[in-house]
């Protein structure tokens, strides 16, 4: 009886997690903008964003950008039905920059980062 309420509960979990994480939610788009022009602007968004967070030395607390790749990720996932089959490739490619980009900067807020931070905040 135990074990079965256990497998329920992890079923359950697998059942509510696992969506969230292969399907994020989409945000809303103009129908104005084709996948051509919206992923050319999160390019654009996402390094620019980058170049910013590096230039001010990042933060300590990653929550900020996780906050803001979650918003950019709802606009790039409601890009992908509007990418017909010769598009695809570039999404798919700006998807891994994206993913590529938090890891590269999450890695220069806890290193490099700490250091720019620390010259910043140094007297002289």
């Amino acid at each position: 009886m135990v074990a079965g309420g256990i497998l329920y509960l992890i079923g359950v979990g697998f059942y509510s997690v696992i969506p969230r994480v292969f399907s994020p939610p989409a945000s809303e788009l103009p129908a104005s903008v084709t996948c051509a022009r919206g992923v050319e602007t999160l390019r654009v968004e996402l390094l620019d964003r980058a170049a910013e967070r590096v230039r001010t030395g990042g933060e300590a607390d990653p929550s900020a950008l996780r906050r803001w790749l979650r918003d950019w990720d709802g606009r790039y996932h409601a890009l992908a039905p509007r990418c017909g089959a010769g598009e695809q490739a570039r999404w798919a490619l700006l998807g891994r920059l994206r993913y590529r980009l938090q890891g590269t900067l999450e890695r220069y807020d806890r290193e490099d980062g700490e250091l720019a931070r620390a010259i910043q905040h140094t007297s002289t």
